[in-house]
């Protein structure tokens, strides 16, 4: 698979060290890419993301590259912006996640999954049985049950499966 951005005009984003983005056959750091591109990224902090920037004491400066970083970091083979104007933001899992001032704000959005239903996902990906999972994240079988069943309900998926195709499309 080839990652997006680099034979078409999708842009992918990627944090390592630093912000990334692959446009055009480029891969540019934040500060190298061209106006025209950072205006279009910049269109696409919501009000929601600002507010998360801001309890986050993060410079105005700095939001961009931050907001970035938080909701599209993740290196996949699926575009962040499409040439059509679509986006897929990512679950970044940081560590930060449920301490920061920034979460369901900056990261994701209320209706996305919680870092609980995330590690669920997860193992759900990797084939593990119901208690298996329970027992890893020392929680009940019955609880396990409830957030597969609110992940399905997110993710507008039906089963195990659709969990599973989920946390692999997006880097859980």
């Amino acid at each position: 698979m080839i990652p997006a951005g680099l034979t078409d005009m999708n842009i992918e984003i990627f944090f390592q060290e630093e912000v990334f983005v692959i446009q055009g056959g480029q891969v540019n750091n934040l500060v190298k890419i061209p106006n025209k591109i950072r205006e279009f990224l910049t269109n696409f902090i919501d009000d929601q993301a600002k507010q998360g920037l801001q309890k986050m004491l993060i410079p105005e400066k700095r939001w961009l590259e931050v907001f970035l970083k938080c909701r599209y970091g993740h290196f996949d083979y699926i575009p962040d912006f499409t040439s059509s104007g679509e986006t897929n933001p990512e679950f970044c899992s940081c560590g930060q996640r449920g301490s920061c001032p920034g979460t369901g704000l900056v990261c994701r959005k209320k209706d996305e999954l919680t870092t609980r239903e995330m590690e669920v996902a997860k193992l759900t990906a990797m084939d593990l049985p119901d208690k298996q999972i329970g027992d890893q994240l020392h929680i009940a079988y019955t609880t396990v049950r409830r957030h597969q069943k609110n992940i399905q309900n997110k993710t507008h998926s039906f089963s195990k499966i659709g969990t599973a195709v989920f946390a692999i499309k997006h880097n859980l």
